[in-house]
């Protein structure tokens, strides 16, 4: 249970460091918001939704980072913690998710490029470099993971 704490030391530090970051991104976005505002729709669009996940990221940093401390400070919390954090089950089920995610996303995401191909080209070229991306990122998993295992 020691070296769990210790880890959940590292976490909170790392945790309090995004939340930081985060709230000095927030704070700077405000800031530069205002002068978007005057711009065109897209551009407010584009500005809020950077706003908005930055807000997001900021709320869950520091929800996760209140939860560590708990854990921290309390021995019956940081060991319903680590129980669920080292669960089999939950494991399980994550890998199950992450291979069903992965194995609908990349057809749906290339039967979406052919159907935007109709529509629109700059749609088309965005989609073909994202599943580009995430088709090459899956490739390097499988050769890091067929010489670890």
């Amino acid at each position: 249970m020691e070296k769990y704490q210790s880890h959940l030391k590292k976490t909170a530090v790392l945790y309090g460091a995004l939340f930081i970051i985060c709230l000095g991104l927030l704070v700077w976005q405000v800031v530069l918001l205002g002068a978007v505002l005057q711009g065109s729709y897209a551009e407010g669009f584009v500005a809020g939704f950077r706003l908005s996940l930055t807000f997001l990221f900021c709320l869950f940093s520091a929800i996760n980072f209140i939860n560590i401390m708990k854990a921290i400070r309390n021995a019956e919390y940081r060991k319903k913690m680590y129980i669920s954090d080292t669960d089999e089950r939950k494991r399980v089920i994550e890998e199950k998710t992450s291979a069903a995610y992965r194995n609908l996303s990349l057809p749906m995401l290339g039967v979406a490029t052919v159907v935007a191909g109709s529509f629109n080209h700059t749609v088309f070229f965005c989609l073909v470099a994202v599943l580009l991306v995430q088709a090459l990122i899956l490739m390097g998993c499988k050769l890091y993971y067929q010489k670890k295992y």
